[in-house]
């Protein structure tokens, strides 16, 4: 699924945007991680990847012009996917700890 979501963004990233591949286009501005993130926060479904990949790309386009018309820094939209971030490991390592004291995990 990982691999299914950098797919994801590096199609979007050649047919969107240049139109083209230019080499290291997809690693070097932190595609891959927002990939990542938007699979951990869809929970590996497919369909999900895509939905809040477009939620997280909302984000960080939000943060562009939020940036241009105010003065509130960009960094501020790393600061909410860091929080998303870490709610998913809380709900996963929650999730794996209560199921080993119920003994279904």
């Amino acid at each position: 699924m990982r691999q299914l979501a950098i797919i994801e963004d590096g199609a979007m990233l050649v047919l969107g945007v240049h139109h083209r591949y230019i080499d290291g286009s997809i690693t070097a501005p932190g595609y891959a991680w927002t990939g990542f993130t938007a699979m951990l926060l869809a929970g590996g479904d497919p369909l999900g990847t895509l939905i809040s990949g477009l939620f997280l790309a909302g984000l960080d386009t939000g943060a562009a012009g939020m940036e241009r018309n105010t003065d509130i820094p960009l960094q501020v939209v790393d600061v909410v996917q860091a929080c998303i971030i870490l709610m998913i490991s809380i709900r996963l390592t929650l999730g794996r700890w209560v199921g080993r004291r119920l003994g279904t995990g």
